[in-house]
């Protein structure tokens, strides 16, 4: 097997499984311990994974990243329902500090309050 193909098959199997173990590529590319070590030593300079003890961790690249207006998009009345919960705790004359991008649901539900 070509040493293209069996990074490819690496990479695939990090897609599904986030983290792979030597041991489990050995079977599936038929290469040798020390072949795969190379790959890995290989794909982690090129930036796509992360070597670690007896395998490899998929490295999530920021082009990978969902927009925010995607993350958005999803679990609206989860998120709606969270900031309920959230705004409940809050008292009058008290002050609240957001550390996170995405605050929208709690906002609303501060502001709608009566």
């Amino acid at each position: 097997m070509l040493t293209e193909e069996r990074q490819q098959i690496i990479l695939e199997q990090l897609k599904i499984h986030n983290i792979v173990k030597l041991h489990d590529l050995i079977p599936l590319t038929g290469a040798s311990e020390s072949t795969l070590r190379r790959d890995l030593q290989d794909l982690e300079n090129c930036h796509k994974l992360l070597r670690i003890h007896g395998g490899a961790q998929n490295v999530i690249s920021l082009h990978e990243e969902p927009a925010l207006s995607q993350k958005a998009a999803v679990h609206i009345n989860e998120k709606k329902l969270i900031g309920q919960t959230a705004a409940s705790l809050v008292r009058n004359h008290e002050v609240i500090f957001f550390r996170f991008r995405n605050y929208h649901s709690i906002h609303d539900s501060l502001l709608n309050r009566t």
